[in-house]
């Protein structure tokens, strides 16, 4: 059983503009590996908005 040390690896980041709502679709992953037993994990934020959220 590992006591989990997750430490953030790498963001990935993306916006896609829809040109009939006038919408943008602004999505961040975040990748996150365990120092111990290399497990990994992602966190995914996503919304739909005309500016940018503050998160990317």
């Amino acid at each position: 059983m590992c006591d989990h040390k997750y430490v953030h690896f790498e963001s990935k980041k993306s916006q896609e503009y829809h040109v009939t709502t006038g919408m943008t679709e602004w999505t961040r992953i975040d990748y996150f590996f365990c120092e111990k037993c290399l497990d990994e994990k992602e966190k995914r934020k996503h919304e739909t908005s005309r500016n940018k959220p503050e998160w990317f």
